[in-house]
Order: structure tokens, then sequence, then C-alpha cells
């Protein structure tokens, strides 16, 4: 989120875009720009209208934003920003997206766009910027900041690796923001927003911030203020001795205390690397700058700046620090400091004057229209003791209960279960009504795939907030992993009597009533969500899906075609029209979009076990079996991947790709999950007993499946997928050949 804070302000260049040497021979890089060096914002030129404007690249910020001066029209819609509590501290008045170019990149999306004034915050920041590049947009691609160089590229993803590699999170399925884990010497994780957006070092949540501040783990308490769009914030900061990220060795921080609800990291924090996030592969690359180690600069002074009406004037002053022993007031337009004219020299750069301690500086400035000049000597002052009463006070149980659903969370997402559910209960023991720790609690037991147990948190947290329709959402997505349509439908039409039209619903009921073979009642939901919301890539993949049961693949391609017109990044599009390419029997076409489909992030069981179908009819048996693998790993209940495996471990033609040991092992899962029941399965299993050399077992296995057969003499492609249909005929030539123990080949 935009986020300055007093102390760490600048102004602008206008920038422009440099396609440069490194385009011309790296193919990965889609556009270059020139930034700041000094962890001053990242401003990078942004058409609009035909007219170019520097925008702040902001991965804080959900929403791209552009000022109120280029909005055209009326509204479409508002959304409301809310501070915890869930209290509206501002309505955001929603745009038609206009036409767009960010350097030479358009801008693809039909999602709206906010229209602010951002006149405020040109002047706190001291940056002639108007807007904002959100996560709607930068999602999309890798970032790649190089502060040694002075340049943000934007970069195909994957990306080469560079430093050391950490796990990006994304907390929403729309990937509306990025997080990291963090560790807090003395108290544990947190997850934090990955926010270049804030030029200071970051924030954390107030509660833990003051949690923090009681242990004395935070020290050198100060009064501070921030300014985001929300307008100026009052808060306390201070020094945190020790925070790593990932491997990374701990380092001093200096956070505020946020007020919006959630701990991030800016930019000030960020510039000691140069950085590639990769958000489609959700990588953090890190590589540490030669300046990584060298000591923050300080500003001496005690005065901040701002750029007000083309001048630059104090903000503030401190109270007994050089600049007020020097007589110098807020409202003072600065001229010259020691020596160097202001004029539209950025503000980081002035403040830079002030970092010598010791040093004695010349300003010179004006007040009421008279010119003056005063020497302020950049030494230590004696600063305000600060002891703010929650100091001495000591948390209420709700706020113990929640700062340990926090950090239950980050344990969750640092992947050590143990402590992540200790922390959940506590803070249930805690506060009996924090639904926050239920959903937090039932979400690691989706994790965990014990939907039994995550659907008794939602069931325990929706009697405590029974008009929180996203409660309700959570549980219907559920009940869907727990095999109960009719439950998940009965949630989901709760969540639209709760906010009628939402769109979201509409899509998530269609899908359900796809996975049921309703297909009407699918692209009814279908076609609503796209009324409401036509700029839903998804929703239109739902509908091409539909199309596609239909058995209608002409009209299905032409909605894929449109999915991928409105999003090219849209990875289900891909992924569908793969799989409806393949049932066409063209895997020439299938292939390049399942690749793509999992390139951009859709790396499901499902597209690994259509990809390996592929490879199947290509007879490229070495691709088949690591993709059944992967399909097996990120799904172990699934006895398609689980026999496909297994089947072909045991009858690949390659003597090096066999492996009937390793085939029995998935052969006798895929049993276990179809309760023996399935012939096809029952047939795998005779091939891999076959192949170990086991043929005894193999005969009286054959003669399993053959009875289970009864008579039909096709074998649907459902149960042994790679082998594809059989008939009875083929099942009683393997019998005998067991039975003359020879294995099976195919």
């Amino acid at each position: 989120m935009i986020r300055t804070r007093s102390g760490l302000l600048a102004v602008i260049l206008v920038l422009v875009a440099v396609p440069g040497a490194w385009a011309d021979r790296d193919p990965s890089i889609l556009a270059q720009f020139d930034v700041y060096t000094d962890g001053d914002f990242l401003l990078i030129p942004v058409t609009v209208h035909g007219k170019t404007y520097p925008f702040v690249v902001d991965t804080g910020c959900e929403n791209t934003v552009i000022d109120a001066s280029l909005t055209k029209g009326e509204p479409i819609d508002t959304k409301e920003w809310k501070r915890p509590g869930g209290k509206v501290s501002k309505t955001l008045k929603l745009y038609k997206a206009p036409a767009m170019k960010i350097g030479p990149i358009a801008w693809q999306s039909n999602k709206p766009v906010v229209g602010e004034d951002l006149n405020q915050l040109r002047e706190i920041s001291g940056h002639l910027f108007f807007g904002i590049i959100g996560m709607d947009f930068l999602s999309n691609y890798a970032v790649k900041i190089d502060f040694d160089l002075g340049k943000l590229f934007l970069l195909n993803s994957p990306t080469s690796p560079l430093g050391k590699t950490i796990p990006i999170i994304f907390l929403e399925k729309e990937k509306r923001r990025p997080f990291v884990v963090g560790d807090i010497d003395g108290w544990g994780p947190e997850v934090l927003l990955i926010d270049t957006g804030d030029i200071g070092f970051g924030s954390l949540k107030k509660n833990l911030f003051q949690a923090l501040a009681r242990k004395g783990l935070i020290k050198g308490l100060a009064d501070s203020k921030s300014f985001t769009l929300l307008g100026m914030q009052k808060h306390y900061d201070g020094w945190l001795k020790r925070l790593a990220v990932g491997d990374e060795s701990p380092c001093a921080v200096n956070f505020g205390e946020s007020t919006l609800g959630i701990s991030n990291l800016g930019i000030r924090f960020w510039q000691r690397y140069n950085m590639i996030l990769d958000f489609p592969a959700q990588t953090l690359h890190l590589q540490r700058r030669r300046v990584f180690a060298n000591d923050d600069l300080c500003n001496w002074s005690g005065l901040t700046l701002q750029r007000k009406e083309k001048k630059t004037v104090v903000l503030e002053i401190i109270e007994k620090s050089p600049a007020a022993k020097a007589g110098l007031m807020a409202g003072d337009a600065i001229l010259k400091i020691d020596g160097q004219e202001v004029g539209q020299t950025r503000v980081a750069e002035l403040m830079k004057l002030f970092s010598v301690k010791g040093k004695k500086v010349r300003v010179v400035y004006e007040r009421d229209q008279t010119e003056a000049e005063v020497v302020l000597s950049l030494n230590p002052w004696e600063k305000k003791h600060l002891c703010p009463t929650f100091l001495e006070k000591e948390p209420s149980a709700k706020v113990q209960a929640s700062l340990l659903s926090d950090r239950g969370l980050a344990y969750h997402m640092k992947k050590e279960p143990d402590r992540a559910i200790a922390d959940f209960d506590e803070a249930i023991r805690l506060d009996p009504g924090n639904v926050e720790a239920y959903v937090k609690r039932a979400e690691f037991w989706v994790d965990k795939k014990e939907t039994s147990k995550a659907l008794a948190d939602y069931s325990e947290a929706i009697p405590r907030k029974p008009k929180d329709p996203e409660l309700f959402w959570g549980r219907a997505l559920v009940y869907q992993d727990y095999k109960d349509p009719k439950k998940a439908l009965q949630d989901l039409q709760e969540c639209l009597r709760l906010v009628p039209k939402n769109p979201l619903v509409f899509k998530e009921m269609g899908r359900v009533y796809a996975q049921q073979g309703e297909i009407e009642k699918a692209l009814a939901n279908a076609d609503e969500a796209i009324r409401l919301d036509p700029a839903d890539a998804e929703a239109v993949v739902l509908r091409a899906a539909c199309f596609r049961m239909r058995k209608q693949p002409e009209k299905a391609l032409q909605e894929f075609g449109k999915a991928i017109a409105i999003n090219p990044k849209c990875a289900w599009a891909y992924v569908e029209r793969g799989i409806l390419l393949l049932q066409g029997g063209d895997c020439d076409k299938a292939l390049p979009d399942l690749n793509k489909g999992i390139q951009l992030g859709h790396r499901t069981p499902q597209v690994f076990f259509w990809r390996a179908m592929v490879f199947h009819v290509q007879k490229n048996e070495a691709k088949v079996i690591p993709d059944l693998e992967e399909s097996a790993r990120l799904d172990p209940t699934s006895s398609l991947a689980h026999l496909g495996l297994a089947w072909t471990l045991s009858t690949a033609s390659d003597d090096a790709l066999r492996d009937g040991r390793k085939a029995l092992v998935h052969a006798q899962k895929g049993c276990e999950l179809t309760d023996y029941k399935n012939p096809g399965a029952l047939e795998t299993l005779a091939a891999a007993h076959a192949e170990c050399g086991n043929f005894r077992d193999a005969v009286r296995w054959q003669k399993e499946a053959l009875q289970l057969y009864a008579g039909a003499d096709i074998l649907s492609g459902r149960i042994i997928p790679v082998a594809g249909n059989q008939t009875t005929e083929l099942a009683r030539r393997r019998l005998g050949s067991y039975e003359r123990n020879m294995p099976t080949r195919e």
C-alpha cells in the first residue's frame, strides 16, 4: 500500500521506459525501467489516454489506482476499505479501466480501477505521480528490482534463480497480496506483506507491536506519522532488534505501529537486496547487495520536508532537535541546504544532507516573504521519553488470543504443524468467541486433508458470526472436498442471501453443478456470473467447459478463446482447452495448452494426469511416469493417478522405466481406494505382481478381475486410464501370459 513516513520523503524526476540492451539479449524481459537506487518510490511510466505519467509500483495494493483527474464518466461500482473490526474507513470509487500501457505492455484486464484524488500523497511524498500499479497487474509477471543498476524489469515467469529463494504466500485465491513469513527473535513467526509502496522499513499489527514493546523486544519508542489513501495516521514506531526472512541473517528493523490490521515490510527493508518477485511461481529470489550490512542513514536534523505548490516546505519539527533549536518552524519554505539550491531535487536526496552526524549544515529558508539563514548542528538530542499506557497494561484474553491465532497462521505457513495447532487451540481456549481462530484452524485442517475437523471448526464459527458470508463460502469449499455437493450448494445459497448478485458465488455454484453432471444448471450459473462480471475469465472458462460436456466442441473452443482474450494469464482456460483438444484427438495442440496452464501456476493433480494422457498417446512413457507421480503426490486419494502410474511402471516397453516394486505399491493403493471392486484396478495389481515375478498372485488377481467384468466387454478408460479401453478377451490373454510366467508389455 502507498505509505510514507515522516523523515522518509521524496520528489519527482520524469521517468521513461528504456528498452536497452538487456531486452535485446534476454527474451524473458518484457519491459525495463529506470528506478531510484536509494529506497525511494519505484516510479515507472504508464500511458493513459495517450499521455504518459509516473505511477508507483506497489505490491501492497490490491487494485490499480489512477488519479481522479484521469477518470472518465461515472463510477461503475464502489469498494469499501475496512479497518480491523469491520468498520468502513473509506469508500473507494471504481471506474472502467481506461486504455493504458505500462511501458510497452498493454493493460489487458477488464477489471475496474480505483479512481482517487492523489494530491495529498503527491505533496507528502514529493512525487508528482498520477497512479499506483497494483497486484491486479503485477501478479501476472515476475518483477525484478536491481537496486545496484537502478532498474526494474517485468519478466516472463518462471525466471532464472537469483540468490536465495523464499516462498511467496497468497492468502487469497485471487493473489491479491503477496506475503512472506518472517521470524521475530523472542516471539516467533509473523506473516508479512511484501509492500513496495511503503518507503519505510514497514509496520507491525498494533497488538503485536505493543506486545513486543511490552516484552522489551521493541525499543526506542517515538511518535510518528504515516500517510496513506486513508490520510494521516498517528502511531508509535521503534526498533526491533532481530528480524529474519527465510534463512537470511536477522537484522534490526525500525517498525511502525500499523493501524490497518496487517504487518508489512517496506522498500527500505527490501533495498538491502536485489530481488525477483516471481508472482506466478510464488517465489521470492533475494541476492544480498554490497550495502547489505551498511548502517542506515539517519536524519540528525529533526525536521521533515514535503513538496507543496512547487515549494519545499517543512512538514514538522521534532521538539528539542537541532532544527527546533535553530528556530525553524513547520511551514517554512526551504531555499538552500548546505549551499545547494533545493530546486527540484528529490526530497530523499535533500534529507541525505542531514545524515552526517556532527556536521554543521547551513539552511536558507523563507518565512512571511522574508529570507533567513540558520545553522543546524547535527548532533543527537534528548528525545522525549515515551511511556505509553500499553506498556504497563496487561493485554486482555481477546488480544492474547488474536496474537496466538495470527502466530498459528504463520507457523502453518512455515509448515510447523505442531506449533500451529498449539497456538490455535490456546487462542480458542482464551477466547472461545474468536471466529478468526476457528477459521484459521479450519484452513489448517483443510491443508492436512482432515475435512471433518475443518467442517467442525467452520460449524463452530458460523453461529458466532452468522451474517458473515465468508464463513459460509469457506465451509462450502470444504463440503466440496468432503464430496458433499448438496451441503456445499446450501452454503453457497446462503452466501447469495447475505450478498446478492455476487458473481464469485454463482461461478462456484456452476462448478459444483458441473462436477455433478448437471450441465444446464452449471451453464445457467456461469451465464449469471458473466452477466454480473463480464471481465471474469474463469466464469467464461466454466461456460466453455459446459459446452465441452454438452459435446459442443466448436462453441467450447470459441468460449475458451474469449476467456484467454480477457485474461491471457488465465491458466484454467489453457488447461480446459487442452483437455478438449485431447478428447478430440489433437494431442499436438493439447500439449502446449496443458504446458501453458502448468507454467501459469495451475499445478493441480488433474492437469498432470491429463498431460500424462497426452504423453501416453504420443508413446512417450518417460514423461508419462513423472506426471502421474506428481498427480498422485498432489492428490494421494486419486485412484486414477495411482493405477495409471502402476500400469506404466509394470508394462512400459522400455526396460529402464519399469519398476515392479514401485508399481505394486501404487497398484495396492489404487485397489484400496476402489475397495478391490474395480476390475481394471485388479488387472493393474495383477500386472504389477507379474512384473515382480509373483505370477501366482498375478493369476489370482487377473481371475478376480475377469469375474468382476461379469460379461462386460469394455473396460472403461476410467479404470485403467493409461491402458485405454480393453476388452475381456484381452484380459483373458493377459491371464494366459501370467499362467505361462510371462509379464504384460503394452
